[in-house]
């Protein structure tokens, strides 16, 4: 498994339209939301401490803390091509084994 991170990439990033839209009833979630899924672990942690957060906190905090609306979608060619650079290079490495 591999993760590629974007500095700057909005939801749909991979869309041919390089025009912004603000999606005013769709849910986001807020930066300062401390829970973070450990897959290794599985289980829901604070990201910001590492702590476990038992099950039914969870729930709480997702609707306290991490979730708000409005969000914005923008299509990017630029990024588009890193991603798809990235999905070639992985596929590429993984069967050339």
């Amino acid at each position: 498994m591999q993760f590629v991170t974007s500095q700057g990439a909005h939801h749909k990033f991979d869309e041919d339209d390089p025009q912004r839209f603000h999606l005013a009833a769709a849910q986001r979630t807020l930066e300062a939301c401390p829970l973070e899924f450990d897959m290794d672990k599985g289980m829901v942690v604070d990201r910001f401490t590492g702590q476990r957060i038992a099950g039914d906190q969870v729930a709480a905090l997702s609707k306290q803390a991490c979730s708000a609306r409005g969000a914005s979608v923008k299509g990017d060619l630029r990024l588009r091509a890193k991603a798809a650079e990235a999905i070639v290079g992985f596929l590429t490495t993984t069967f050339s084994r």
